[in-house]
């Protein structure tokens, strides 16, 4: 619970001596289905750890991605099929500026009692069979998105969603997205024995080796299986900054086979365990390796000095919207009256106090523009008002203060 307080101004022409506060251009949401709109409206969102903020859900303007939209009989959820469901694979893209997801086709609900599941995916594709959708991670990931095709790492980072048992209703359903393949990180940091500006001038690449790059998807269930052979080339990852980074399918590699190799400046370095390694489902697998030069020799020393499997971080390799600066906010009220009293001071000059039902949504201004944050920014509750009234021949102008307790 949080207490939130505003103030406002605002000028009425009376026709009675009672009144309600409330701003023009206030959104209110109907949870009816007897409104203007039945139309399944989604909101995706990428579950990962934001460390460089590009936008509140992960995604930018123009991502696309696919949705199948599936009945309950009764109280029982339907089943995933390649066709016939209640919306079959149907495109959303989207819409950054009205911060939106627009479907290819509108959605309606059955009716005001069937329940759904929500089965989302990107990037885009066109499976033949939803429970072993053929799915294959990019070879050269370090590729840049061009003439309306995906980059390499954004072609291959996976992400799945599913929203449950959702009964009819006019607001937005967030539609969770996660990361469902594995993620390897290596960086390589400078460390002794380089003259000042050498290191920053080093070639250096890395390849990710040893890997199965096919694979299939239960799109019921978001589960991912490496299929085929192992690939005899390696993964380039996308670099920015000497990290490396390379979508990877979840796999198993067998003790004592090279995870990656490292070349620096010609000289080339090779990484594997004794003991087999698991690349995890949705987790970032980080090496951080520290590069050393002999002195007397000028021969390179590789040393791992931090290992860890951490939640899945976002990145700059793909999404890549435009970072936007919050410099403000506006906030918009609705309050509806309860209860309250008036009081003469003196002459046309009175106080009131009043107390009632408040809602209040937040707008958050950024260096783009204004967009709507999504309605769980809303906060709803008891509101309570003070302020003072004047009258001018026909025109009442009142000035006050409203504190709302509710939840945001």
């Amino acid at each position: 619970m949080k207490k939130q307080q505003y103030q406002y101004i605002a000028a009425y022409i009376l026709s009675a001596l009672m009144f309600i506060s409330c701003h023009d251009n206030e959104i209110v949401k109907d949870d009816s289905l007897n409104g203007t709109s039945n139309i399944i409206s989604l909101s995706g969102e990428i579950d990962q750890v934001v460390v460089t903020r590009v936008n509140d859900n992960g995604f930018c303007d123009g991502d696309v991605m696919d949705v199948y939209v599936v009945d309950y009989k009764g109280n029982t959820p339907g089943k995933l099929e390649n066709s016939g469901n209640w919306g079959d694979n149907v495109r959303h893209t989207f819409d950054e500026t009205a911060y939106k997801w627009n479907s290819a086709y509108d959605i309606y609900w059955k009716d005001d009692k069937t329940h759904i599941d929500i089965y989302g995916y990107y990037p885009v594709g066109t499976p033949s069979e939803v429970n072993a959708y053929e799915f294959e991670v990019q070879k050269d990931q370090a590729k840049t998105s061009g003439d309306g095709e995906l980059g390499g790492y954004e072609a291959s980072d996976f992400l799945w969603g599913k929203a449950t048992d959702v009964a009819p209703t006019e607001k937005v359903i967030r539609l969770p997205m996660r990361h469902k393949m594995s993620n390897a990180r290596i960086t390589l940091v400078e460390g002794e024995g380089f003259t000042e500006g050498t290191w920053t001038k080093l070639e250096k690449q890395v390849l990710v080796l040893n890997t199965k790059r096919n694979s299939v998807i239960d799109l019921a269930t978001g589960n991912v299986t490496a299929t085929k052979e192992v690939a005899k080339t390696g993964i380039i990852p996308f670099c920015k900054d000497n990290e490396f980074r390379a979508i990877v399918v979840p796999q198993i590699i067998e003790a004592g086979k090279i995870l990656f190799s490292i070349t620096v400046d010609g000289v080339p370095y090779t990484f594997k365990k004794n003991e087999a390694f698991i690349y995890v489902a949705g987790k970032m697998h980080n090496f951080t390796i520290k590069v050393d030069k002999k002195e007397a020799s000028g021969k390179y020393e590789f040393i791992l000095i931090d290992e860890s499997i951490t939640a899945w971080e976002n990145d700059q390799a793909s999404h890549e919207a435009t970072a936007k600066d919050y410099t403000g906010k506006t906030e918009n009220s609705h309050y509806a009256l309860l209860a309250g009293g008036l009081h003469r001071i003196a002459g046309d000059f009175c106080i009131y106090e009043e107390i009632g039902y408040g809602v209040r949504t937040v707008i958050w201004e950024t260096n783009e523009g204004n967009y709507l944050r999504n309605t769980n920014y809303s906060s709803k509750g008891i509101a309570a008002e003070l302020g003072a009234m004047l009258r001018l021949q026909r025109f009442v102008f009142s000035a006050g203060t409203i504190t709302t307790r509710g939840n945001y």
